[in-house]
């Protein structure tokens, strides 16, 4: 896992690897069971747009579960699904609604990939970068109101915490396809 916040790191996502800290730290392993996973594909919002986003501690683990999948997807492997696919979030009854209409231009629900490829220092893990937070019909972070956890058997699970990410610039979409 130090390996992709690393990763993240080096490529500006700081918001998204101080939320995934701050959950790692605050939560013993066996409280974190999707993190114990084999694969994992993480889809980080930029700093700028986690910027706008209250996120209280308890929510912490939803908000790291919506923005995953239980799979390891560099971006040549999701480019392969077709626009309409269907993909379940690390949050049961969460779904990812793939919009490909090219390398460039390639949507999980309401947000594009903007930076593929973050994470390349993990066998396991593979985190992309995305223009927004990904919503979800009315779900809303910010007023606290819990989300059901995954099943125990291949998707992900669940608790959460506020906190306000700093933004860093970022000069333009960047990344390997």
């Amino acid at each position: 896992m130090q390996a992709a916040v690393g990763d993240m790191r080096t490529q500006s996502f700081y918001g998204f690897a101080v939320i995934l800290q701050m959950y790692l730290n605050n939560n013993s392993s066996t409280q974190h069971q999707i993190f114990n996973e084999d694969s994992l594909t993480f889809f980080m919002p930029v700093d700028r747009e986690l910027s706008k986003f209250t996120l209280s501690p308890e929510h912490l683990e939803d908000f790291l579960l919506s923005h995953s999948m239980t799979m390891t997807l560099q971006f040549s492997d999701l480019i392969h699904f077709p626009t309409g696919t269907t993909v379940p979030s690390g949050l049961h009854d969460r779904m990812i609604k793939i919009q490909n209409h090219g390398k460039s231009n390639f949507y999980v629900n309401d947000a594009q990939v903007i930076t593929p490829n973050v994470c390349v220092n993990s066998m396991m893990i593979k985190c992309h970068g995305i223009d927004s937070v990904i919503k979800y019909g009315n779900d809303d972070y910010s007023n606290n109101r819990r989300i059901d956890r995954a099943p125990v058997a291949g998707t992900v699970r669940s608790p959460p915490k506020t906190y306000s990410v700093s933004p860093r610039p970022r000069s333009s979409i960047h990344g390997h396809y």
